[in-house]
């Protein structure tokens, strides 16, 4: 019973195309080969903002309120616009370019790192990939003079560049040279502003927003003195005492 059943695989296996190829022999030489994808289609070089855009006068109106709130003058209040200015059903640069102005406004200006931090991220969340963009992050990642804030612009700003490193080479040539120049005047955290752009400042101004001009600082009440102590008065000594009664 058992010959009958190899006889038939067999014999089955020789009407197949790869048996009459060369046999059984043939197709276990074959073996099994991997499949590579091919490499990613790398996208052409152009200043764009990437992904699917929806404009409607109420998102630029929550927009514009954003960019206001990047001035308050609470930190907590400039990191919440910050990340809400990284969400496209909130704000769409696209629609509003003033929000990426804002943005690299907040990144190179803002004295609270965490807001600096923020907006780095929310240029990336935006696919913002023009060239003004991409050198502010550069610059924030090589100078900036937090740690955190350096490697939230370096992880922006490889995301915004994946597979377009080639399209800004002589742009991070241009940036390295700039960083270089700057040295020691790019401080946000001390208050010095380096404003690299000038068309964001216009964009800016149309709306009503300053641009360059750091965050008022939080308004601490200065300590009160303490009161003088209270001296109490040195109490009159007692007079002597008078002759012991018989």
């Amino acid at each position: 019973m058992k010959r009958l059943l190899v006889l038939s695989f067999l014999s089955l296996l020789a009407m197949t195309p790869s048996g009459r190829a060369g046999g059984l022999s043939s197709l276990l030489e074959k073996g099994v080969h991997c499949v590579c994808p091919p490499p990613p289609e790398c996208p052409e070089c152009c200043d764009e903002i990437g992904g699917h855009h929806h404009c409607s006068a109420r998102k630029s109106e929550h927009a514009h309120e954003l960019i206001c709130q990047l001035h308050a003058a609470c930190c907590c209040d400039r990191v919440h616009a910050a990340k809400k200015l990284g969400h496209r059903l909130r704000a769409d640069a696209c629609c509003d370019p003033e929000v990426v102005c804002a943005l690299i406004n907040a990144l190179q200006c803002d004295t609270c790192w965490e807001v600096r931090k923020a907006a780095a991220w929310a240029l990336a969340f935006q696919r913002v990939r023009t060239r003004q963009a991409i050198l502010v992050l550069y610059v924030a990642s090589k100078a900036d003079p937090n740690f955190l804030v350096r490697d939230a612009a370096k992880d922006a700003l490889e995301t915004l560049v994946l597979c377009r490193g080639e399209c800004y080479k002589e742009l991070f040539t241009a940036a390295d040279a700039l960083v270089a120049k700057l040295g020691p005047e790019y401080q946000p955290t001390k208050g010095k502003c380096v404003n690299i752009g000038e068309q964001c400042s216009a964009l800016l101004t149309t709306i009503g927003v300053p641009v360059g001009v750091l965050p008022p600082p939080l308004m601490v009440p200065a300590p009160t003195a303490a009161p003088a102590p209270t001296v109490m008065p040195t109490p009159e000594p007692l007079p002597p005492p008078g002759p012991a009664r018989k």
